[in-house]
């Protein structure tokens, strides 16, 4: 028949060990918050800034965190119509022509100077792949915490016997 796994369980005991862990989902949301923020800061870390004032893809990277159970994390960009370029830095651009699309000229500032040109071969755009690493960074950051919360609740168990 196999070995079996028998325990006794103490019922004061364990509603009292029950109780202590009915802040379980709260701290799980805190931890999912430390997360969310963690995220948040790598992601502002990691998105190229331009040398031009005002406002910046990389201020722009906001959270919302729904549901208990499970939790669910969404980090975006709150800037509107930047779809394009936060493609572009995340994967990278190949060598490519701009030209105007309404103008006769395109106007653009370069190492100080305003420059007026017809046609411009941008030389591409290296992958800066800053949301993967940003997943990848808080997904192992993730299962840590999930271990320790594992633990956490494996000792609160392993008293309640």
């Amino acid at each position: 028949m196999g070995e079996a796994i028998s325990f006794k369980v103490d019922w004061k005991t364990w509603n009292a060990k029950l109780k202590k862990l009915n802040g379980l989902p709260t701290h799980m949301r805190v931890m999912s918050k430390s997360l969310t923020i963690f995220g948040i800061e790598k992601l502002r870390q990691g998105t190229p800034r331009s040398k031009l004032s005002g406002d910046h893809l990389a201020d722009a990277w906001e959270f919302a965190i729904r549901g208990m159970s499970p939790i669910h994390i969404q980090i975006y960009n709150s800037m509107r119509n930047k779809e394009d370029i936060l493609r572009i830095l995340e994967f990278g651009s190949p060598q490519h022509a701009i030209e105007p699309k309404e103008k006769k000229c395109l106007r653009f500032e370069w190492r100080g100077k305003i420059v007026f040109t017809k046609h411009v071969e941008h030389p591409g755009t290296r992958d800066y792949a800053m949301i993967a690493q940003t997943r990848a960074d808080m997904m192992s950051r993730f299962v840590r915490l999930r271990e320790m919360v594992v633990k956490e609740f494996a000792k609160e168990v392993e008293g309640a016997r």
